[in-house]
């Protein structure tokens, strides 16, 4: 295939997946426009609606500006009248990375020099001309972040694709690439490689141990809050497509509310506004809003909440287990001395605690006015907890004694 037919492809594929991602919110908005208001509202207010939630969706900041009747109604202050909506729903997200994966996954040879610099642009300049139809004077997406969010989440997807299509020897690399990697070997010392190895499996298991905790730690928390849950739907009289409509929010909100879990485990837990605080030692709410998945919020204020934060330093101590084995079967010699073991310990922490604090970000922001405006996780205590999790389950694992593995190769 030439390089003018891939990019194209690539260009209308990239296409494609932004499409997709507009199609809920799309279809969700066809759905108000036609039951609610009868074909007969604004279709353009439908459209920017449409635009606006998949921007945010990326985490693009999205001015809001309401009307004195809309502020008289809800009671909103005047000075509170114009606020940033920046809170996520992450399943946008999550979903063009995992679509962009799968194009790079289908890299071979060195199709990807092309794939990934045309995918991401044309992503960037559809954001753009999305964001452009969903401004309105003083309301609207912020248009650089528009510019550079989206493609940053699809280049994301598009890298990882790649990574695992070289992984099967795929992918060819460039010879520029190849002369610089080279380069970057002969200035740094021979066991470097080895260490980052170690790291990045590290840090890979030890997030997915997380996440799963996350997802258990989530769905014991809705099934205790069930009864809370339920009596919030009942309460809000939603309607049919009312209901539906919220739990399809939900189902957007999913991989931030995961977040909100995880950071929870790790122990900085996360705020529903400002001055408030939901953690494993102590719980302090204000009033919230009717959103019935807050009925899931944990009400812990007992020491006991400490116990939590040990399930993060077994899984830093497992995911350390996992990769020191792996290291061993590789060349048990090679990390055998204990600075390059301290070495792997410190880099894992620290790889661990720069994610967390990217997706700690991504999963905090302003859901409206006033006191919503901090809703979220502390990305800076998230990250420092995952960093010492993962030292301290690291140290374990990697500076003590085992069998036949490294242990051994260390005595010979």
């Amino acid at each position: 295939m030439n390089r003018l037919t891939l990019a194209l492809l690539t260009a209308l594929e990239a296409v494609v997946i932004v499409a997709i991602g507009l199609a809920v919110p799309l279809l969700v908005g066809g759905v108000v426009w036609g039951a609610e208001l009868g074909f007969s509202g604004d279709v353009m207010s439908v459209w920017r609606a449409v635009v606006d939630v998949w921007l945010l969706g990326h985490g693009v900041p999205i001015t809001i500006g309401l009307d004195a009747a809309t502020m008289t109604t809800l009671g909103v202050p005047e000075d509170l009248g114009v606020f940033v909506l920046s809170l996520a729903p992450l399943g946008f997200a999550l979903g063009t990375v995992l679509a962009a994966v799968r194009t790079g996954r289908r890299c071979v040879e060195q199709q990807w020099v092309t794939v990934i610099p045309v995918g991401t642009l044309v992503v960037a300049v559809v954001s753009v001309l999305l964001a452009s139809t969903a401004n309105v004077t003083g309301a609207g997406p912020s248009m650089p972040v528009a510019a550079i969010a989206p493609a940053g989440f699809y280049l994301l997807g598009a890298v990882i694709g790649v990574l695992l299509s070289a992984s099967r020897g795929d992918v060819d690399a460039v010879p520029v690439l190849e002369r610089a990697v080279e380069r970057i070997r002969g200035a740094v010392p021979a066991e470097a490689p080895i260490v980052l190895r170690a790291a990045v499996r590290t840090t890979g298991v030890f997030l997915v141990i997380m996440t799963g905790l996350a997802a258990l730690g989530f769905l014991l928390a809705l099934l205790s809050g069930y009864s809370t849950i339920v009596s919030l739907y009942e309460s809000t009289e939603y309607g049919v497509v009312g209901g539906i409509i919220v739990t399809l929010v939900h189902l957007a909100y999913l991989p931030t509310l995961l977040v909100w879990s995880a950071s929870w485990l790790l122990g900085p837990g996360f705020a529903l506004g400002t001055g408030t605080l939901v953690a494993p030692i102590a719980t302090q709410l204000g009033p919230l809003p009717a959103v019935p998945v807050l009925g899931a919020v944990p009400q812990w204020n007992a020491p006991l909440g400490l116990l939590v934060v040990v399930l993060p330093v077994a899984a830093g101590a497992l995911a350390a287990a996992l990769a020191r084995r792996r290291a061993s079967a590789e060349d048990a010699t090679a990390v055998a001395p204990v600075p390059v073991r301290v070495a792997v310990v410190v880099t894992s922490a620290a790889l661990s605690a720069l994610v967390v604090l990217i997706v700690a970000a991504l999963a905090a922001g302003s859901i409206g006015p006033g006191v919503l405006a901090d809703v979220g996780p502390a990305p800076w205590a998230v990250a420092g907890c995952a960093a010492l999790a993962v030292l301290a389950g690291g140290a374990v694992a990697w500076v003590g004694p085992v069998k036949g593995g490294v242990a051994g190769a260390s005595g010979r």
